[in-house]
């Protein structure tokens, strides 16, 4: 922030599948990728909403 101001595009595009065959895929795997994902969007999304509500509107 202090370098380049303000947010003005965020993508947060998080994606990572096994790098195996789905028949050799387990439950446990799809958890672990699916919380990898998920985590991360939302640790990134929660921080940057708050971010830019702090700066106010047209900011």
């Amino acid at each position: 922030m202090a370098e380049f101001g303000g947010v003005d595009v965020a993508l947060l595009n998080v994606g990572q599948g096994p790098d195996m065959s789905m028949d050799q895929v387990s439950v446990a795997d799809v958890s672990r990728i699916m919380a990898l994902d998920h985590g991360t969007v939302v640790n990134c999304l929660v921080p940057l909403v708050a971010q830019m509500e702090a700066s106010g509107p047209g900011a």
